[in-house]
């Protein structure tokens, strides 16, 4: 995975908005950060799970929250629960 080192021509807007992080996968969010012009910062959690947390110096990120340009984002990914096993087999009485 290419991270995206931002340049100072690279730059279009000093604060730009943090994007839906929600449920994605390690490369999604990378991706959902390089276009908004920031970066992912440390990849904590289980990275083969789903985004569950984003945050900047410990301080937990909602989507929207306006971050100068160039800002690392550190993520938390966590595994789903398997489903529930519930039996939907049913039995008959005569």
């Amino acid at each position: 995975m290419t991270r995206f080192q931002p340049t100072r021509l690279d730059r279009t807007q000093d604060l730009v908005a943090v994007p839906p992080l929600a449920a994605l996968t390690v490369p999604q969010v990378n991706e959902a950060l390089m276009g908004a012009g920031l970066l992912l910062g440390d990849i904590l959690g289980d990275p083969a799970g789903l985004a569950v947390l984003a945050e900047v110096d410990g301080t937990p990120l909602g989507a929207g929250v306006m971050l100068p340009w160039g800002t690392a984002v550190d993520v938390t990914f966590e595994v789903p629960p398997p489903p529930s096993t519930t039996s939907t087999t049913t039995t008959t009485i005569v």
